[in-house]
């Protein structure tokens, strides 16, 4: 009790009352003699520090009962929970003042955790972003410590726990109370008597013993005039048979009190609460939160009524039977609207500027399913939880909650009329746009931006940029691509292909392309746009359900637009459907239906999901930064990813050695293997190029180490590998090990002293995880600037011990064997945040360092999907610095911008037909991104290939970019030699081909480094207006002029291909397809890939070799294969394969070639000065149907060789310098 002294005896009557001083508790008592003389009975000042504290918090609630045992705890928590998180902006906090019984802890999943004092007092501890709890168990050495405290101590705890805990703004402060009416009841409602108590919720059972004690509980109530909002009855079913059922709603029916419901008795809540979880979400479809949501929306929202108004509905969630239309009006203010009656049922709607409060006017009627958008997309929708948001509620089979929807089209969604932004202060010239949407209500999120600046600028006639962001306060931005900002164009200077516009009532904006109206995307006519903290939200109309990117994820190249997610936040995760995997890419291109195409880049690098429906429209859903779209307007599909090249920057130009066949394994487990495995493969004749190593070269898995046992004469085996003009590269991961020995490892003791890692936010020193590292892992922060040094520094000191030539770096996500710390994160808003995007492991930190990690340049949290692109830019300048030559890099995590620095290969495929056929989809994908060096481990990385698989894969990867074949240390050998002689014989014709035509392979990887082209690339790229092109992803080009068409199914010995309209020639035979736009059957047999060149081509080729330092000695040919007009034309790119910047520098041959009126010629594209010859040994033409009699080469007859059962004219040892023109023609024989 308040009045009670803390020193007093047990039994004290108290200050205030008449037997102070005199009753037989007070002898002996040191206060005996004030209390008995009356000067004691002045107000306790405590009463004042409570309300004080207590200032702060809207709602203070008392669970109590009339008895243990009875589940008032488990409600408490239930109530606690349920309250958080029906509603983010809700704060929610929960004092276990059961002193002698504090069960809280263990209830709500804290035990072990520990309370902190400072300034302003204890801090609670947090179960949730918007819950948290105070309680004795906190306090004890053990939870199974027994508390033996007399009253006076009891009631001192509780005033402390009153008066000095820093609650924080709170909207509810929910008490768990002692059983019964004891001394701590008495305690609680003489201090919060001026603080305010909201009201008692009384917990019962349905058996007559706990209804004789609750009623002494409410008579208590009554007593100190404590407000009962209610009676719930717990356990209300499987009661024991001899027991009563229904008497908790009997006795508040005879009492006058409102009956909440009935709980039911479920033995899963026991053990969730014995264990700690969340039963709301453990069990979210049983009865129990079912009435529980009832009770809740009961307890908390009133009894609801409802105006119908013509097609509108307003929900009046607090009013009563006996409202008047004043208060209703009222009410409705806080809505933003008022009524005005006319009579006979009819109202005027006025509306009010005023921050939302409730639900307002809700246009749900008629809103078509593929036009519905997700209003609730985390887990556990409910009526409630829907319609508390302001949103419609429309489940098919009418649940009032849905622990996970399915995904199909959503339950909650937005209606018509749905915004809390509208544009102020405005602005527009042409497609030039500044102005700012002001908040007008709250969204159900946290912390809405109050005002956002909206901007969009002409960075060409091509490329529109809308920026939407805080003007008053900075935010993160993604440090990469390194760009700079493009400056808008005089509209008088530019002939825009598109069209800005707003609306001036709602938010949102229309881009539209101006040759023929198409609305490319349209987010005023949709609702949901949201810009709270941690949760951005923007979604459109899309004119077309062609949809491509949005990446990296495993499925098919066009996407499905049927309820879709695709999840980015880089993760070390084996490629499989409905995951998010090693990149994030936030980029999609669209196909229109008129043939054109266009582009959207979504600029922000934190966590965020993707949605694609089907009306067709996207939504973006991202948890940080700022809105920035870049809208590209084609109009083909190539002009689309030249515009994205210019944002996001273009691909490197690789090292031609780089373009040959490359082999690994991890766990070759010694130098022995490695080479042994390498001379197998150059003694069967395979072009070869480079060998690698994975983690097994390395000394305890350590990076810039190797094993001075088993891989001893490594420097001289690389030496070896150089001496037959070929080269090495070996992996590098991310991390470096964290536990060696203080002087024993420089990588950790230079970091250290760089102070280089990135930082645990708790501690300051480095973020200690585990990787491949014996013990444990600390990661290079590479946002900051001495890492690159430190990274140039540990680089070169490996190149000192053997000279490698490229660079593999791996788990570079980052990926972390913990989730987070070894005891996981702590509960902070950055690895909690309010929603969290549908990735794998649930939690943010999953595989990863934890979201509140420091970097120079921000958190994890924002920084996360850039690692592996900075760890890239790293390596890319450490490369140049120590070998002077084009750095060669292949990463497994990818951002946006990534191909400038770097390459990919798809990471830890499955040796499945299925993961064979789905690793061309994936190459196209990242070919838009502006990757064009891709491949997939050939052959599989997990699992044991076979035999017919391997055959096939080795054949596809022959014509991947980047061309790997590597698998995992638990599986067979699947190097080509161990394969057997079927594999052995596919993999040389395969390669042979390749290595013939590696000249227009690196002319066409220079024109991706100098005008953003792709290297692979779906049909579609080239017949645009062929629609039966738009879905196909199981053949693909290189470049205009080469399909390549893999047979993708065991036991298949022909395939069907698309031939779009034109001539195809087959590669082996010659043989023309004279297509119409429809499939063909292919001939494949089980050592041949079908391959088919495009007529009206003409691709460089050189005599192949064993490598591509022997093969660059043989002369040239050129393959012409007239199109139906008996035109053709090509160029070839050629420089030295290995400097840098041989462009820049003029050292390079740049040639068109073109065919016409029986004429072949040569132009130089740019005048250039390289020395090297470049000799045309070769000139085959197919396609010529008519005998050739005459051929001249520069004005001189020289002898030919023609075919008429190929149509085929051969010109042989020519001996054309191709730095210099020359014509190449013929005449027929009957001319």
């Amino acid at each position: 009790m308040a009045d009670i002294p803390s020193d007093a005896p047990q039994h004290c009557p108290g200050t205030e009352s008449q037997d102070a001083g005199k009753a037989s508790a007070c002898a002996g008592c040191p206060n005996q003699t004030i209390c008995a003389s009356g000067d004691a009975k002045q107000p306790d000042p405590n009463i004042s520090l409570v309300k004080e504290r207590l200032s702060t918090v809207k709602n203070k609630l008392l669970v109590v009962s009339g008895k243990g045992g009875v589940g008032k705890s488990t409600i408490t928590s239930l109530v606690s929970r349920f309250l958080a998180a029906s509603n983010p902006d809700i704060n929610v906090a929960v004092l276990d003042i059961d002193i002698c019984g504090p069960s809280q802890p263990r209830v709500l999943g804290a035990i072990g955790e520990q309370v902190h004092q400072s300034g302003s007092g204890w801090s609670p501890v947090y179960i949730e972003d918007n819950l948290s709890l105070m309680s004795i168990g906190f306090l004890l050495e053990s939870p199974s410590d027994a508390v033996i405290w007399r009253g006076p101590k009891k009631n001192g705890m509780i005033r402390q726990f009153l008066s000095e805990v820093d609650w924080g703004m709170l909207d509810y402060l929910i008490l768990d109370t002692p059983p019964g009416t004891s001394d701590e009841h008495l305690s609680v409602t003489s201090y919060l008597k001026d603080a305010g108590i909201t009201g008692a919720i009384i917990v019962t059972t349905p058996q007559q013993i706990a209804l004789l004690d609750v009623r002494k509980e409410i008579d208590f109530c009554r007593k100190v005039n404590v407000p009962i909002l209610g009676v719930i009855e717990n356990m209300s079913i499987f009661v024991c048979p001899k027991s009563t059922t229904g008497g908790g709603r009997t006795m508040a029916k005879d009492l006058g009190i409102e009956f909440l419901g009935s709980v039911p008795l479920d033995p899963l809540l026991a053990r969730c609460c014995d264990e700690g979880k969340n039963f709301l979400t453990e069990i979210p479809d049983s009865p129990t939160v079912l009435t529980l949501q009832e009770i809740i929306q009961m307890v908390f929202m009133g009894q609801g009524k409802c105006i119908i108004i013509e097609k509108y509905e307003i929900n009046i969630i607090s009013g009563k039977d006996n409202d008047s239309l004043q208060d209703i009006n009222y009410k409705l203010i806080n809505a933003s609207v008022t009524l005005t009656n006319k009579g006979k049922f009819e109202y005027d709607i006025a509306f009010v500027e005023t921050v939302f409060k409730i639900p307002d006017i809700i246009q749900c009627d008629n809103i078509p399913w593929e036009l519905r958008f997700d209003c609730h997309p985390e887990d556990g929708v409910s009526k409630f939880s829907c319609t508390s948001r302001g949103c419609c509620w429309n489940p098919a089979n009418k649940e009032i909650y849905i622990a996970k929807p399915s995904l199909d089209y959503p339950y909650c969604y937005y209606s018509k009329d749905w915004s809390i932004y509208k544009y102020e202060n405005f602005s527009k010239e042409g497609n030039d746009f500044s102005g700012f949407l002001k908040q007008m209500k709250s969204s159900y999120y946290k912390n809405d931006l109050p005002i956002i600046k909206v901007e969009s600028s002409t960075v060409d006639d091509s490329i529109l940029r809308v920026k939407m962001y805080d003007p008053l306060k900075k935010r993160y931005e993604p440090p990469w691509p390194l760009r700079t900002n493009p400056k808008p164009f005089s509209q008088q200077n530019v002939n825009a292909k598109y069209k800005f516009d707003i609306d001036n009532i709602k938010p949102g904006f229309k881009v539209q392309r101006t040759s023929d109206d198409t609305v490319i995307f349209d987010s005023i006519s949709v609702g949901g746009f949201i810009f709270a903290d941690q949760f951005l939200q923007i979604s459109g109309l899309l004119p077309t359900h062609n949809i491509y990117g949005i990446g990296e994820h495993r499925a098919s190249l066009k996407l499905n637009t049927e309820w879709q997610t695709f999840t980015l936040f880089n993760r070390d995760q084996p490629p499989t459907e409905n995951g998010n995997l090693y990149g994030s890419h936030p980029f999609y291109l669209v196909m229109e239906n008129s043939g054109k195409s266009h582009g959207v880049l979504f600029l922000n690098s934190n966590a965020m999901d993707v949605m694609l429906q089907p009306s067709p429209a996207i939504t973006f859903r991202t948890i940080g930064g700022i809105f920035d779209i870049y809208f590209l307007l084609g109009p083909s599909p190539a002009d689309v990813i030249k515009q994205y090249s210019t944002i996001v920057g273009k691909p490197f130009l690789p090292p031609y050695w780089s373009l040959g066949f490359h082999l690994c394994r991890y766990g070759y487990g010694s130098l022995e293997k490695t080479r042994e495995v390498w001379n197998r493969t150059i003694a069967a004749g395979i072009p070869f190029d480079t060998q690698w190593n994975d983690l097994d070269y390395m000394d305890k898995n350590n990076d810039f180490t190797y094993n001075l046992n088993k891989f001893k004469d490594l420097p001289r085996f690389v030496n070896e590998i150089h001496s037959r003009g070929m080269h090495y590269i070996p992996l590098i991961d991310a991390g470096v090990s964290g536990s060696e020995c203080n002087g024993t490892y420089l990588p950790y003791d230079e970091g250290v002293k760089d102070d280089i890692f990135i930082k645990d936010e708790a501690t300051g020193r480095p973020f200690v995880g585990k990787v491949w590292n014996f013990v444990s892992t600390v990661w290079p922060d590479f946002t900051n600037p001495k890492t690159q040094n430190y990274y140039l520094r540990m680089m070169n000191n490996t190149y000192d011990s053997f000279a490698y030539d490229g660079a593999w770096i791996d788990m570079n996500e980052p990926s972390n064997f913990y989730d987070g710390l070894k005891q996981g994160c702590s509960r902070n808003k950055l690895d909690y945040p309010v929603y969290v995007p549908n990735v794998a492991g649930g939690i943010l930190a999953s595989k990863t360092v934890c979201m509140n990690a420091k970097h120079y340049l921000g958190f994890h949290y924002d920084l996360h999907n850039t690692y592996g692109t900075s760890h890239a830019i790293a390596t890319n300048y450490a490369l140049k610095k120590i070998r002077q030559k084009r750095p060669f890099i292949i990463s497994r995590a990818t951002w946006v911008g990534h191909g400038h620095y770097a390459g990919h290969w798809t990471g830890d495929v499955y040796s499945t037909w299925h993961d064979l056929k789905m690793s061309i989809p994936a190459l196209l994908s990242l070919n838009f991104y502006q990757i064009p060096m891709v491949g997939a481990d050939i052959c599989g990385f997990n699992g044991n290939t076979t035999t017919p698989l391997c055959n096939r894969w080795m054949q596809l990867g022959a014509f991947y970019p980047f061309s790997r074949n590597h698998n995992s240390d638990d599986t067979i050998e699947q190097d080509p030699v161990a394969m057997g002689d079927l594999v052995i014989k596919s993999s040389k014709r395969a390669l042979t081909i390749r290595y013939w035509l590696l000249p227009y392979l690196y002319t066409l990887f220079f024109r991706a480094h100098q005008f953003g082209e792709t290297v692979a690339r779906p049909l579609f790229f080239e017949f645009s207006n062929d629609s039966s092109t738009y879905d196909i992803d199981t053949q693909f080009l290189w470049g205009s002029s080469l399909m390549i068409v893999p047979v993708l199914e065991e036991n298949k010995i022909e395939v069907t291909a698309y031939l779009p309209r034109g001539v195809w020639y087959n590669i082996y035979t010659k043989e023309p397809i004279f297509a119409l736009g429809l499939h063909y059957t292919l001939n494949a047999p089980l050592d041949t890939i079908p391959l088919m060149i495009r007529g009206g081509s003409i691709l460089p080729a050189q005599k192949p070799a064993d490598t591509t330092t022997n093969s660059r000695k043989n002369n040239f040919e050129l393959l012409i294969a007239l199109d139906d007009e008996k035109t053709a034309k090509g160029e070839l790119y050629w420089d030295d394969g290995d400097s840098l910047d041989s462009f820049e520098k003029g050292q390079f041959t740049w040639l068109f070639f073109t065919v016409k009126n029986n004429t072949l010629s040569s132009s130089k594209a740019k005048q250039s000065s390289f020395n090297e010859k470049i000799i045309l040994h070769k000139i085959q033409i197919w396609g010529i149907t008519s005998n050739v009699s005459r051929v001249f080469l520069n004005d001189c007859e020289i002898r030919f060789k023609y075919d008429n059962k190929t149509n085929c004219l051969n010109g042989n040892n020519l001996q054309v310098d191709l730095r210099q023109k020359f014509w190449f023609s013929w005449i027929y024989a009957n001319k």
